[in-house]
């Protein structure tokens, strides 16, 4: 090779290595620059602001005490819309329905509409409340299934038929419109349902959780399990959680074979202490934790009701607490609140308030696996 080929060559060489070196330059400042907005991804404020988080097109989400699932490469949130009022004036109430939001990154959301809507008529009138809606899909029908605490018009919650059930409704696609199938009671006619949630098992069996009291026993409320046919749509066994009384807001996971029950006190708008029961077979015995927040707030739940437990998809295992913020001077406005769950042992379960986190949280040591 001559002198100048061989100086050719390694200019060559050079401007590829230079060429790879600000192509992986560029890569890390992206990376960083990503970083860096991630940190910022979920911000909860003090423990007293309400954050609002806007849609795409700026307005806040407004899927209140739901929940979100993952679905052809999308998250799904779906929750109660709630009306420009305080609660005393029926805020807390409904003329929209079931609403639904779309994301890939769970920052950016685009509203989906109503998926499940009030009518001028019947059973669907509004005001009224699709409370603690919750979605699962069915593997052997193919039909997404929602169950959620049911009050017709004029919304005000009672203990005649109509004022406390479970409602059902089911969809052949995520974000489609979902068919209304009616309202019952697992426990019978003097039991009505009130806060609720779903779960479904490894084996795919579904069970609907749900707090019931009689009209004679008004305060003797407790947190019942039922088991659910295999189309989704009606309830078998029930069994009630004896150490559970006056609970609410429940919400479960499954992790290393242990099921967690979250749930928080009655005490209407106002926050108290979550709690967690633990199991080893989802029919019990529940062991009651207690509070399993840490640090300042934690009598209170860092100002947040449960809501529902997110999995995130691209961390199997790690999981996202879902709570409501209430604004009970303007309900449209409440705040959601966001925290990563901790497993400071395989059989435990606590949670911290952070102001601002990202999900690069669960990437650094294990307290939180």
């Amino acid at each position: 090779m001559t002198a100048r080929k061989q100086i050719t060559k390694e200019r060559e060489v050079n401007m590829k290595r230079q060429v790879r070196f600000t192509c992986v330059f560029l890569v890390l400042a992206c990376v960083g620059s990503l970083s860096a907005i991630a940190a910022s991804q979920f911000v909860n404020g003090d423990y007293d602001d309400f954050v609002l988080r806007p849609d795409v097109e700026g307005n806040h989400v407004g899927a209140h005490h739901g929940g979100i699932l993952f679905v052809d490469g999308k998250y799904w949130w779906y929750g109660q819309s709630f009306r420009d009022k305080s609660a005393r004036d029926g805020g807390d109430l409904t003329t929209d329905g079931v609403v639904m939001y779309s994301s890939t990154d769970l920052v950016n959301w685009k509203n989906e509409g109503v998926i499940l809507a009030c009518t001028p008529q019947g059973d669907l009138k509004g005001p009224m409340r699709f409370e603690r809606a919750k979605i699962i899909y069915n593997d052997q029908t193919k039909k997404f299934v929602m169950w959620f605490h049911y009050v017709n018009a004029p919304g005000k919650h009672g203990f005649n038929i109509g004022e406390g059930d479970a409602g059902v409704a089911t969809c052949d696609t995520i974000n489609g419109t979902y068919e209304f199938h009616g309202y019952h009671r697992p426990l019978g006619s003097d039991m009505r349902v009130t806060d609720c949630t779903l779960f479904k098992d490894d084996d795919g069996k579904a069970y609907f959780i749900f707090d019931s009291g009689s009209p004679k026993k008004r305060g003797d409320r407790y947190q019942y399990i039922a088991s659910l046919s295999d189309d989704y749509l009606k309830t078998t066994k029930v069994s009630k959680i004896p150490n559970s009384k006056r609970r609410e807001a429940p919400a479960m996971i499954k992790k290393n074979g242990y099921y967690f029950l979250i749930t928080s006190g009655l005490t209407s708008w106002n926050p108290n202490p979550t709690k967690v029961h633990r199991a080893t077979n989802i029919w019990g015995p529940y062991e009651d934790l207690g509070n399993f927040c840490v640090g300042e707030k934690r009598e209170i739940t860092f100002n947040a009701q449960s809501t529902y437990i997110l999995e995130l998809q691209d961390k199997p295992g790690s999981y996202v607490f879902m709570g409501d913020r209430w604004n009970r001077e303007n309900m449209k406005r409440s705040a959601h609140i966001w925290l990563p769950l901790e497993f400071p042992t395989q059989d435990t379960v606590s949670m911290r308030y952070h102001k601002e986190w990202d999900t690069s949280i669960f990437d650094v040591g294990d307290t939180l696996k």
